[in-house]
């Protein structure tokens, strides 16, 4: 079995959630250089994990939300783009 996440602010962070009960030891390991030339920011690293809960919930059937709401909301962030 292989579980696959990433590290955000010193913690692990699972791509999926696991049937693995409470208490069970796990070993981890680099898949890639952790080496980078700058560290993620903060708001970075927020930003990958809601991708990555938001793609998990998509896997796993959780409708989120529409386009066009998607759309306005990052209108009403980043004002118009012109």
């Amino acid at each position: 079995m292989t579980i696959h996440g990433t590290i955000i602010n010193g913690s692990v962070h699972l791509d999926t959630p696991t049937t693995l009960p409470d208490g069970t030891r796990v070993e981890l390991r680099p898949v890639q250089s952790y080496e980078s030339p700058l560290p993620p920011t903060d708001t970075e690293g927020e930003h990958i994990l809601a991708l990555r809960q938001s793609i998990a919930e998509m896997n796993a059937g959780i409708l989120g939300t529409s386009l066009a709401e998607f759309a306005q909301e990052m209108e009403r962030e980043f004002g118009h783009a012109d």
